[in-house]
């Protein structure tokens, strides 16, 4: 059997040799195992002695290839021992072929969503939501293929939830650990209320002087000292929704008026349109996600669901779908 030019092969003992190769033109690579007869797993088509053949799909990285043995004959046995050797081969015959595909698959050490797999990182939290996380992963994605994450990580804010809830999450895209689950501020807008009560977010905006928050995909820039201490720019990835951050002053910065007391008493205060987090942790947290990470931005708007250049429609509309239902009140345009 041909393996069609591989780029990189690699061998890997399996009692036997395994050659694969990542697929490249969209075409998919095969692998070729040769197997001792005592080692033999798998689905046996052809009992012994007869030849048998081995199939297993298994998984490679960027496409999916195909593992089969080359037919072989189990050789003269005696009369006596025939019957108990052919069942014992089918037994073993029968056992997946786990061990084997494990030793033969390469580690995963993509930074990619995929990579990262959605199911771990929800697992760390309490409140992250999939479908939001989902649109996260996707604006991640496709900002990496354009050469936009500078640091592989991921901030992700549902402005959906109330404001006593932990809607803030710092996921490490190298390995999927969520670094931290807490809590941020909404803008309050102006006239004050606009932005939002006391409770949720209602409406975002790009423009200044509307204190309000924005929605969408940012990069992490530089860190300060400013007025609320230590605080960190942010650079808006997307023309007429965020892009006017900077100008802005739309920074991540510590309040006194972000803390779990306050969350207990549904008294969590409002900002001038920044991410504001709890003072306890702002520094650890600004460190962890300065110089080029993303942060992601969430609320059920229409308008910036469609328009936004990271997201495919078709996901935008199953996440605005499955949101939690809101008031008409509360869909906004963000360019506002």
């Amino acid at each position: 059997m041909t393996i069609p030019r591989p780029r990189a092969p690699v061998t890997a003992a399996c009692d036997g040799v395994a050659h694969w190769a990542k697929p490249h033109d969209g075409r998919r690579s095969r692998i070729r195992v040769r197997f001792r007869m005592s080692e033999a797993r798998g689905r046996v088509r052809r009992p012994f002695p007869h030849p048998m053949v081995l199939s297993s799909p298994l998984p490679v990285r960027g496409g999916h290839a195909r593992v089969s043995s080359e037919s072989f004959h189990a050789g003269r046995a005696s009369p006596t021992i025939a019957p108990v050797f052919r069942a014992g081969m089918r037994a073993l015959a029968g056992i997946v072929l786990v061990s084997c595909l494990a030793v033969a698959a390469p580690p995963q050490f993509d930074r990619s969503p995929v990579a990262t797999g959605a199911a771990a990182i929800l697992a760390q939290t309490e409140t992250l939501r999939p479908a939001v996380l989902e649109l996260a992963l996707a604006a991640y994605a496709r900002a990496e293929e354009q050469g936009d994450v500078q640091r592989p990580r991921l901030t992700v804010i549902d402005y959906e939830l109330p404001s006593y809830s932990k809607r803030l999450w710092v996921i490490d895209m190298t390995n999927g650990r969520v670094l931290h689950e807490e809590l941020v501020a909404h803008g309050m807008g102006s006239p004050t209320g606009s932005g939002g009560d006391m409770e949720r977010a209602l409406s975002f905006s790009n423009h200044c002087g509307t204190r309000k928050s924005s929605l969408g995909l940012f990069r992490t820039a530089e860190t300060y000292q400013g007025q609320h201490g230590y605080s960190l720019r942010l650079d808006g990835l997307e023309q007429g929704i965020n892009d006017a951050a900077r100008e802005r002053t739309i920074v991540v910065h510590p309040a006194d008026y972000v803390t779990d007391e306050r969350a207990r008493q549904h008294m969590v205060g409002r900002s001038w349109g920044c991410p504001a987090v709890r003072p306890a942790i702002s520094r650890q947290l600004i460190d962890d996600i300065k110089d080029g990470s993303l942060v992601f931005t969430y609320f059920p708007d229409d308008g910036w669901l469609q328009r936004s250049p990271y997201l495919a429609p078709p996901a935008a509309d199953r996440v605005a779908a499955s949101a939690i239902p809101s008031s008409p009140a509360g869909r906004s345009r963000p360019g506002q």
